[in-house]
């Protein structure tokens, strides 16, 4: 047994010793998990098939993130202490996306990409997952939590093997046999899954339960080695886009299930803003992006275009140039970032990178601060072999000019 799977098993004893003794000393029947240790979805899992409860709740936010809403519902109950006490079912709270500011939004981006407002987004929408694309999906309020719940998701056919290697891969960065979630209509969710007792609602990705073994062949980019999978419910009345999708894409095949993931890469967190969207997927292997009801497809681009963006560096980033001796007679200097919370970890810079970010001032594109600091044909072409690997690591951050300010 290695450590991970040694720390699992030690941790399950004490959370269910724990249990036991307060479920016979309180008579209860419900359980609510907070704290870190609620993320734990394979524990969570274990909890509800155990039987000692007939329903466990864990909300989206069981760690200390958790403590903004509780303070809030707290102070919510001092002031209207008639206020009914009421099931979180959703955590869509976060930056919205407003349908009228899509266009405006996305429009500075179109030496990159092109646009197209889609008239049937879950039926068009669901026939490209079904050809076989991987698609970046952003609609309404970004969820609140570690996790994407279908409003800032990567999203996929559960049916495709190939998904679990292309999306590790090329988006996130990570080993391939990671399997991903699933979310299910949670109207079909025990056609799928194995579900004890009555409870039917898993919103927020907190579980991991037993796909059916006559389904785990069918939906190999969502079942783990074991047969499991860390599913999420979607409900009609919390998130109507989603669920609709989720339809169509049932409707056509019989599987109302998609593949989600977070929309990031592994360099970032989960995407907010449409601008955060746009670079995700200018700098992944995503096929499409959709926002609100707008399509996006990426255009050909290269040097020509990222020369017409403004470049800046991240808030958190310190720029450092350190004089050192190369070898035992030489003096020379070292290029790298560091971040203000964390100096020890350095990310080596180039001299032309060090001197256009030493320039970026937020209002300059990256053609005009190659040319102020007078670049060699050589120089610039140095930049723009470079610059992949510090965009795609956000290293660097670019604006379209028209909305840099």
């Amino acid at each position: 047994m290695d450590i991970a799977a040694a720390l699992q098993e030690a941790l399950e004893s004490i959370v269910f010793h724990v249990l036991r003794h307060y479920q016979v000393l309180t008579g209860h029947t419900r359980l609510a998990i907070s704290g870190g240790v609620g993320q734990n979805s394979s524990m969570n899992g274990k909890i509800l098939n155990s039987g000692l409860f007939e329903e466990v709740f864990v909300p989206s936010f069981a760690g200390d993130s958790g403590c903004a809403y509780g303070a809030a519902a707290y102070v919510a109950h001092q002031l209207l202490p008639d206020l009914p006490f009421k099931k979180v079912t959703h955590a869509y709270w976060g930056t919205p996306i407003h349908e009228d500011e899509v266009a405006e939004v996305l429009a500075p981006w179109q030496d990159f990409v092109t646009i197209e407002k889609l008239l049937d987004r879950s039926e068009q929408v669901s026939d490209l997952i079904i050809d076989g694309a991987v698609i970046g999906w952003v609609q309404g309020r970004s969820e609140f939590g570690p996790r994407a719940l279908g409003n800032r998701s990567i999203i996929a056919d559960p049916r495709v093997a190939s998904h679990k290697e292309t999306i590790n891969a090329m988006i996130k960065m990570r080993e391939s046999y990671r399997p991903f979630a699933p979310s299910v209509l949670v109207e079909r969710v025990r056609d799928f899954f194995e579900v004890p007792g009555k409870q039917e609602d898993f919103p927020f990705m907190s579980f991991v339960l037993n796909v059916r073994p006559e389904w785990r062949e069918q939906l190999p980019a969502i079942t783990h080695v074991d047969g499991s999978a860390r599913l999420q419910t979607v409900n009609k009345d919390d998130n109507p886009r989603y669920w609709e999708l989720i339809e169509a894409f049932g409707r056509k095949t019989g599987i109302s299930i998609l593949l989600n993931t977070s929309f990031n890469n592994n360099a970032e967190p989960i995407v907010d803003s449409i601008d955060d969207a746009v670079v995700c997927y200018l700098t992944s292997g995503l096929d499409y992006l959709v926002v609100g009801d707008y399509l996006v497809t990426k255009k050909d681009w290269g040097s020509d275009q990222m020369a017409t963006l403004i470049v800046t560096l991240p808030k958190a980033a310190i720029l450092n140039r350190e004089d050192k001796y190369l070898n035992h007679t030489e003096r020379g200097f070292s290029y790298f970032l560091t971040w203000n919370y964390d100096t020890t970890r350095r990310y080596a810079l180039s001299d032309v990178w060090y001197y256009v970010l030493q320039q970026a001032d937020g209002l300059l594109t990256l053609q005009e601060l190659m040319i102020n600091l007078g670049f060699s044909g050589e120089q610039q072409s140095q930049i723009f072999e470079e610059l992949p690997s510090l965009w795609s690591d956000r290293l660097i951050i670019f604006h379209p000019g028209s909305v840099a300010n």
